[in-house]
């Protein structure tokens, strides 16, 4: 193969939560955790592209399963209503079937699609 190939790949999570907030005794660390159950999204639009017989072939993947995310934080108060966060977050999730172009493929145990993801994030909060 000679060529060029593309991927453009989505994934949405969608779930409700639940969210738990401990403050410290002095108000200046604030820690958090929050749990979810939902369903995860995949879809992959795919483009190969072959520039020894110059033609193209488009597909397009969509599939999706039940996963669960959790994410752990903690607030440390820089002043009476601002607080500078920092945040791991975990999303897991696996697909063992998806369609291509409407036809339904079965991925054997060894080729499952794995969905998951860590996320680190740093945050600026504004408290009433």
């Amino acid at each position: 193969f000679m060529g060029q190939v593309a991927d453009n790949v989505n994934t949405h999570y969608f779930g409700p939560a639940l969210f738990l907030r401990s403050i410290s005794k002095n108000r200046k660390v604030l820690a958090n955790c929050d749990f979810s159950l939902g369903y995860n999204i995949y879809n992959n639009k795919n483009t190969l592209t072959n520039s020894f017989f110059n033609n193209e072939f488009k597909y397009n993947m969509i599939g999706g399963n039940f996963g669960f995310s959790t994410t752990v934080g903690v607030d440390f108060m820089m002043g009476q209503n601002v607080a500078l966060g920092l945040n791991l977050g975990i999303t897991a999730a696996s697909i063992k079937e998806v369609k291509v172009n409407g036809q339904k493929v079965t991925f054997d145990k060894d080729n499952i699609e794995t969905l998951s993801r860590v996320n680190f994030g740093v945050s600026l909060r504004l408290y009433k």
